[in-house]
């Protein structure tokens, strides 16, 4: 379990009950390869610096009932380039994405930034 903090939170799931103060960093990229090399440069340097970090990805998303609508709605309502990494199709693949994002250790989480509208409620983190 983790508690919010400002730019941190506090990591209570130590097996000896300690909890201890994890950094949030957020990093954008242009694709996940980047994603990964900018987490894996991120870690190293907290583990040289004895602290803890929780690395999360900035994914633009934009989503519908199925990817060919949300790709035509997205071009109706965003022409600006990525400035990050971007996901467009489904609700369910944007949540297939976020997990196999944090399974294959690119980030230890996503902070979703909706393109076209955020009166949905689904901006936030994951």
């Amino acid at each position: 379990m983790a508690t919010c903090v400002g730019d941190s939170w506090i990591e209570s799931g130590e097996p000896n009950g300690d909890a201890s103060p994890v950094d949030i960093v957020r990093i954008k990229a242009e694709d996940l390869r980047e994603a990964q090399r900018t987490t894996s440069r991120i870690r190293a340097d907290a583990r040289a610096g004895d602290r803890h970090v929780a690395v999360f990805l900035d994914v633009e998303s934009h989503t519908a009932d199925d990817a060919r609508t949300a790709m035509s709605e997205l071009a109706s309502i965003c022409s600006d380039e990525p400035t990050s990494v971007r996901y467009v199709g489904t609700e369910a693949g944007l949540l297939g994405f976020i997990s196999d994002i944090t399974a294959a250790g690119v980030a230890d989480g996503v902070t979703v930034l909706r393109l076209g509208r955020s009166e949905d409620g689904m901006d936030g983190t994951a």
